[in-house]
């Protein structure tokens, strides 16, 4: 995406140097924006495309807001030259209006920043909402108080003893094994699926023999939806819900145990789950326990859940540093931008110093001016991240790994870029100018 920006923000750029003088604007935006909203639509709506669709979408939201900021500033210009009384101060009316009176000066400064925020806020937006659902997935799946694992041929002795110790309100017993369904090897979950196990995949009844749960990875490979039946190894299988599977790394299939001789398997539990009486303590429960089976694995559902939480965390860490990084070039490039700006404008410096107007009040001129361009920046960057946002939990994450994610606005998924993209355009209008030989910039 970003390759497909430069590129067509230097035909731009180029097409608008070789501009006669007192031409037309540039052309290319009659036709250029109704294509990207084609191929937006053709990327987002149809599967076929697939992820490369989904971020050739990406990349035409990105330039339709490279397009919007050349009429956003024409917007601005025309509203600083309308007369009429302002509460503003001059000065910042001066520092408002120099923004819209050189658009050519600032408007790759401001897309560039513009999309460096948008891209933060649709990273951010997106990894807190997968975080959002994938929390809800544990709360869910994790209902025990206790799981037992590293069972091998204990899992009846074990079932037994945690059956008959009255600080046990009840065990579950499950397993996982490798299979094939409609020709295709699947990962199969079993248990004895009763209401309260089959409510944690979303179905509220329980499976009976030759009902499946499968994930939605799955139901995209197969086209298969609640009702269809899949064949299996030694007879059928009937669809009755789909779950969301995040991380399987193949499609998951959960059954009952009466179901498994349906797929040529043998009914070998390899866990356990324990729910604790709310009277009792789960540790010295879990001291008896391994004191009775010292070979097994007991933990508590906080520490499954807070590790799982942990390796998201660090798993996304790098997307964080990726958008920080995009930032840091956009500042740059802003930096850039508002020192031409400065030289553009000696001779209003000088005038200004003239009139007696001090080194405070430039550069107060020059946070006022910077201000506006960020403030330009994050009013353009929030529609277009939360779009982008939109695109990778419904279109990219589906195509890609096979689930969807649910689109959430947490604030801590846009506020942070928000914040960070404006602090950046007022640290480049803070920082010293560099200075020509003949010219005082005043405000340096």
């Amino acid at each position: 995406s970003g390759l497909g920006v430069c590129l067509v923000g230097g035909y731009g750029a180029f097409a608008r140097a070789l501009q006669e003088p007192g031409g037309s604007v540039v052309r290319w935006r009659r036709w250029v924006v109704p294509l990207l909203g084609g191929v937006m639509a053709v990327g987002m709506l149809v599967d076929a495309t697939g992820v490369l669709g989904g971020f050739a979408a990406i990349l035409a939201m990105s330039l339709v807001g490279i397009a919007a900021v050349a009429p956003v500033l024409a917007w601005l210009k025309r509203r600083a030259d309308r007369r009429g009384r302002s509460r503003l101060h001059l000065l910042t009316r001066l520092a408002v209006r120099e923004v819209a009176w050189y658009p050519r000066l600032l408007s790759v400064a401001l897309a560039a920043l513009t999309l460096a925020v948008a891209t933060s806020i649709g990273i951010a937006v997106m990894v807190e909402s997968f975080r959002i659902d994938f929390a809800r997935m544990l709360d869910i799946r994790l209902a025990g108080d206790l799981y037992v694992y590293d069972l091998d041929d204990l899992d009846g002795p074990v079932a037994d003893w945690l059956e008959a110790h009255p600080a046990v309100r009840r065990v579950s017993r499950f397993g996982d094994a490798d299979a094939r369904v409609a020709d295709l090897p699947v990962e199969v979950g079993f248990g004895r699926m009763d209401a309260a196990e089959a409510g944690r995949y979303g179905h509220r009844a329980p499976l009976t023999v030759g009902e499946a749960l499968i994930s939605e990875r799955l139901a995209r490979d197969l086209s298969a939806g609640v009702g269809d039946v899949l064949q299996a190894s030694s007879g059928e299988l009937t669809v009755v819900g789909v779950f969301p599977g995040f991380g399987d790394p193949a499609g998951r299939v959960i059954v009952d145990l009466d179901t498994l001789p349906r797929l040529d398997l043998e009914p070998h539990l390899g866990r356990l789950s324990v729910d604790v009486d709310a009277a009792a303590d789960p540790a010295a429960l879990v001291a008896a326990l391994t004191a009775r089976f010292p070979d097994l694995s007991v933990q508590p559902r906080r520490s499954i859940r807070a590790r799982a939480l942990d390796i998201f965390d660090r798993t996304f860490a790098i997307t964080q540093a990726l958008a920080l990084l995009a930032l840091t070039v956009a500042v740059v490039g802003t930096y850039n931008a508002l020192v031409a700006l400065r030289l553009q404008q000696a001779p209003t410096l000088r005038l200004l110093e003239a009139q007696g107007v001090g080194p405070r009040d430039l550069r107060r001129i020059s946070l006022v001016r910077a201000g506006t361009v960020g403030g330009l920046a994050v009013a353009l960057a929030l529609p277009l991240g939360l779009a982008m946002a939109w695109a990778l939990c419904a279109v990219v994450n589906p195509r890609a790994f096979g689930w969807t994610v649910s689109l959430h606005l947490p604030v801590a998924g846009w506020l942070p870029p928000l914040v960070l993209g404006f602090a950046a355009a007022l640290l480049a209008g803070a920082l010293p100018a560099p200075r020509e030989r003949g010219v005082d910039h005043g405000d340096g």
